[in-house]
């Protein structure tokens, strides 16, 4: 594809993934103008906020040998969320 040619002159080593520039070109050529995803209908996977951030660093000061379903037990927030805060926050091992 010679976008991804062009690209790969100019970016050497940081080029993008063929399939990525070959998906842009796809979109540009059906009227898109921009590489950003697009807003979509369903809720987002999990939601992180600064108040499930309160509750489970709350949660992980009382005690810090909670496991991930216990955590999701007593905070009342989705496995997903707590897990991604832990691993992000605590390096915390499942």
């Amino acid at each position: 594809m010679e976008c991804h040619n062009k690209l790969e002159e100019a970016l050497g080593n940081n080029i993008l993934p063929y399939r990525t520039v070959a998906r842009w070109v796809g979109k540009f050529q059906k009227g898109c103008v921009s590489t950003s995803d697009e807003q979509r209908s369903r809720r987002p996977i999990s939601v992180r906020t600064d108040f499930t951030r309160a509750v489970i660093e709350q949660l992980m000061d009382e005690d810090r040998r909670w496991t991930l379903l216990e955590l999701e037990r007593a905070s009342g927030i989705e496995k997903r969320t707590v897990t991604g805060y832990c691993v992000m926050s605590y390096t915390y091992a499942k």
